[in-house]
């Protein structure tokens, strides 16, 4: 999202403040680098959409954050989210939270997502780019408050396009508001919330 230009036969190779010694040491000007991209497991994969974590897996709560690199600050802190998910009938969820606006619209947590989506009936659901950039957009109206007042320039999102010239979207989607949920802070055990599917030995982030 910031002002980086890419040249048009090129990459940019983006790292975070804290790594750059990373790049430093073994980048030098002038340096060929290959990539290699892989998915685990092989699937055959046509299409796409970055986010995580998980928050539901077969109708239950599944926040696997650790396991798929998120620090525990992500997941404890209220935030505007947004989240996309599946019901037993093959619907789609696409669900945003607003948040950052003071007492009665503060955000959820990732597990306070994880919930509201299984009460929506999702069998899976996974957590999208919240925060600033959490912003719902049906008909070409914006349909949620952005914490910034504001739609953010975003580098992807997910669409729901129809191919026909023209479409009534009455009676086809749905949106609604629902009130404002201010569950009181709980604690969690972190077993319980960040299930492993290998049993793996791990530790937590600390930011």
């Amino acid at each position: 999202t910031g002002r980086i230009l890419i040249p048009q036969d090129g990459y940019v190779l983006g790292v975070d403040a804290g790594d750059t010694d990373l790049i430093t040491k073994f980048v030098k000007v002038g340096a060929r680098l290959w990539l290699h991209l892989d998915l685990w497991p092989d699937l055959e994969i046509t299409s796409a959409v970055g986010g995580g974590p998980r928050l539901v897996k077969d109708g239950q709560v599944f926040v696997p954050f650790a396991w798929e690199w998120f620090s525990l600050r992500h997941v404890q802190e209220r935030a505007p989210r947004t989240a996309v998910g599946i019901t037993a009938g093959n619907k789609v969820l696409l669900v945003t939270v607003d948040g950052r606006g003071g007492r009665l619209n503060t955000g959820m947590t990732l597990r306070e997502m994880a919930e509201l989506m299984v009460q929506l009936g999702a069998r899976d659901a996974m957590n999208l780019d919240g925060g600033s950039s959490a912003t719902m957009v049906v008909g070409g109206r914006v349909v949620n408050d952005p914490s910034d007042g504001f739609e953010r320039p975003i580098a992807s999102a997910l669409l729901v396009v129809h191919r026909a010239d023209a479409v009534n979207l009455a009676g086809q989607m749905t949106t609604a508001r629902t009130r404002p949920l201010n569950p009181p802070a709980r604690n969690w055990d972190l077993d319980d919330l960040d299930p492993d599917p290998q049993n793996t030995p791990r530790s937590y982030p600390s930011q």
